[in-house]
């Protein structure tokens, strides 16, 4: 759901470059954070986000790669979403 208050006060509170000037365009909803760079493009965040999902215990059974990959990712949280910080 849309917090339209926080929505609007980053839009118009803005920061940055932008600050004080009009904006053309402004997020007003979103899910989920964007990949992390060089992660493979599409199928490699599908696969993060499907690795990131497992519970903690079934790493043991995932190959190298894959235990790797989630050693890499470390706290990154898929799920996070800051509309201020993208409307920033």
């Amino acid at each position: 759901m849309v917090d339209s208050e926080a929505a609007t006060s980053a839009i118009k509170g803005g920061g940055g470059s932008a600050a004080g000037k009009r904006r053309a365009v402004a997020c007003i909803d979103g899910a989920r954070r964007g990949p992390p760079q060089d992660c493979g493009g599409v199928w490699g965040y599908e696969r993060l986000l499907e690795l990131k999902a497992l519970p903690p215990d079934a790493a043991a059974d995932l190959d190298k790669d894959d235990r790797e990959t989630l050693e890499w990712l470390g706290d990154w949280d898929a799920e996070s979403f800051d509309l201020t910080e993208i409307n920033r």
